[in-house]
């Protein structure tokens, strides 16, 4: 008995030991790229300062008043007023867009099937709080 057991024993780990063997080598995967998926454009405005005399560029700030009044309607009502966006991203059940308001962004979230808007979060990237209402004045500090 002990005799059949060893003889199956012995024979098992010949067996797990040419099955594991590779007759393959493994494929090497290269290291990913380093690319830049994303870079805002800016609007720039030059303004000439006439005391120094000097090129100054200032940031177009648009007026985005009334942007949270948009909830429930359709997305394209919001890009005829606004303009397109400044980030786009679409998943396979929502949308989410972005608008940059000098110091806040502005989230768009939408239905993807039928363009309607879920959402407007309006963010302050200074103090990190969320505004119920857009105000140029505290988008602008």
């Amino acid at each position: 008995m002990k005799r059949n057991l060893y003889s199956l024993v012995l024979a098992l780990l010949i067996m797990s030991c040419e099955i594991t063997t590779e007759s393959q080598k493994p494929k090497i995967l290269p290291e990913p790229k380093q690319e830049i998926i994303y870079s805002p454009k800016e609007e720039l405005v030059i303004i000439e300062d006439k005391d120094e005399g000097e090129d100054l560029q200032k940031p177009t700030l648009k007026d985005f008043s009334g942007i949270e009044n948009y909830q429930y309607k359709i997305l394209t009502s919001l890009i005829s007023k606004y303009g397109n966006f400044d980030f786009s991203k679409k998943e396979r059940d929502y949308e989410f867009h972005r608008y940059n308001a000098a110091e806040c962004r502005i989230f768009i979230q939408s239905n993807t099937n039928d363009k309607k808007i879920i959402q407007v979060t309006i963010f302050h990237l200074g103090n990190n709080e969320t505004y119920l209402n857009y105000s140029k004045d505290i988008c602008q500090k």
